[in-house]
């Protein structure tokens, strides 16, 4: 198993480990579902409530595969509905912006994609529940590293893009207009995974022996609001 995630009720889990998504009812401890999502192995798997306006949607689920693509699926009729693609190599790692609107993902290929998952790309049918997949609209990529990476993440504020580089770096992206990228050094091989904390301040890292904790508040400014819009390049890359 390489990845899990919960429901926002806690009561299913989901796992990746081969080319599926196994879905598991806590309460019975049994498997009550399948995803048949990917080409290659599943690296990555994500689960977050959809919202239209304030009422509650069902829910969405992001995969992402060493077939170099992501997908995001909807729970309810269990079919993918968006496919981001363009990486050159497996993608190891995808996550969702704060809204679901976005979604980020990190490959083998040391780059970062970011995609609009509400909106197709050029020719590309606009997003409903009912269409079948479509191909999402293609924000922009960034090469923040020099070597391959292996996970990604979002604050919860939406400003704050970090990443986990077998280069053994954090790569910490502020969003914006004028993107700035901070490389705090891991001091490790290589970092394996990362996770914010819930009111996305501080961050957890690990790799090897270590497993780090880093203070962000400086880094988070709550009145952005311009984090998604494309065309921004970072000011440096991880040497």
């Amino acid at each position: 198993v390489r990845s899990i995630s919960f429901s926002s009720d806690d009561k299913l889990v989901f796992t990746a480990g081969d080319s599926t998504i196994r879905i598991w009812d806590r309460g019975s401890n049994k498997q009550v579902g399948c995803l048949l999502p990917h080409q290659g192995h599943v690296t990555s798997v994500q689960v977050r409530d959809k919202y239209i306006g304030s009422t509650k949607y069902g829910m969405h689920v992001l995969t992402s595969s060493l077939d170099c693509s992501s997908k995001v699926w909807d729970l309810r009729s269990r079919v993918p509905i968006r496919a981001c693609l363009g990486h050159a190599a497996g993608v190891t790692s995808s996550c969702f912006s704060p809204d679901v609107r976005h979604v980020a993902s990190v490959s083998l290929d040391s780059t970062c994609m970011m995609f609009d998952v509400a909106h197709a790309g050029e020719n590309e049918p606009p997003f409903t529940y009912e269409l079948p997949c479509g191909v999402a609209k293609h924000l922009r990529s960034l090469k923040l590293s020099r070597s391959p990476l292996n996970r990604c993440g979002i604050s919860k504020c939406g400003q704050i893009l970090a990443t986990a580089s077998q280069g053994g770096v954090v790569g910490l992206t502020k969003l914006g207009p004028d993107l700035t990228t901070h490389f705090p050094a891991h001091d490790d091989q290589q970092v394996r995974d990362l996770c914010w904390s819930d009111d996305g301040k501080e961050l957890v890292s690990c790799g090897g022996t270590k497993l780090l904790l880093w203070d962000l508040r400086d880094l988070v400014d709550a009145q952005s609001s311009e984090a998604w819009s494309p065309g921004a390049q970072p000011d440096q890359t991880e040497q």
